[in-house]
């Protein structure tokens, strides 16, 4: 079970990917896959931002994000990720931005695939889309959706809660690169290796 959970819980894609991998299937390879399991914390902090990341038996992600706009505030979300989770509370929760910016990158002929159906626009009365959010925490839930897609770039799952705060894309990756430096604080293992060193943690 917890191998799908992990699986699952890396895909940083949204809704309609989710559904159509679902539809194309899983197929079983005849090795086990590899996982970093933590050991323990790591932390990086910096100009009132941070990433850390502490042991644990699963993929958790705790997140904040803390805007000066009233549609956004201070929000937390945390979630125990598996494939019924990630389909049900993150997938579908839209990348988001102010309107300013969003016309500042039209001018420069960027971000030409964003609509008011895959972004939420959000201007000085509120958002702009007409069937409003998908979640009333809908600009969390996409923070932890851009965490797990960055964190997809260390090539294999992770057993551990990862614990943001006003952390981004940028932030992220510059997590990642001092997760590296720290290798005492993590390990490399199969599920059914951790799964019978857990078991036997517990036994003791």
């Amino acid at each position: 079970m917890l191998s799908r959970v992990l699986t699952s819980a890396v895909v940083g894609i949204d809704a309609l990917f989710t559904q159509k991998i679902k539809a194309a299937g899983v197929v079983s390879q005849d090795a086990p896959r590899m996982y970093f399991a933590i050991k323990k914390p790591i932390i990086l902090e910096r100009e009132g931002k941070s990433v850390k990341l502490y042991p644990a038996t699963n993929f958790k992600i705790t997140c904040t994000i803390e805007f000066d706009h009233p549609v956004i505030g201070n929000q937390t979300f945390s979630i125990d990720l598996s494939e019924k989770s990630f389909e049900e509370e993150i997938c579908r929760a839209r990348t988001f931005g102010f309107l300013h910016e969003v016309e500042y990158m039209k001018f420069y002929g960027l971000a030409k695939g964003g609509t008011l159906e895959n972004a939420v626009v959000i201007d000085e009365n509120g958002v702009m889309n007409d069937g409003g959010l998908r979640f009333a925490d809908e600009f969390v839930r996409h923070k932890i959706l851009d965490c797990i897609g960055d964190f997809s770039l260390l090539g294999m799952p992770i057993i551990g809660h990862v614990v943001l705060y006003k952390s981004g894309h940028l932030f992220n990756h510059e997590f990642l690169k001092e997760f590296f430096k720290q290798k005492s604080a993590w390990e490399t293992t199969t599920l059914k290796a951790f799964e019978a060193e857990y078991q036997n943690i517990e036994n003791v």
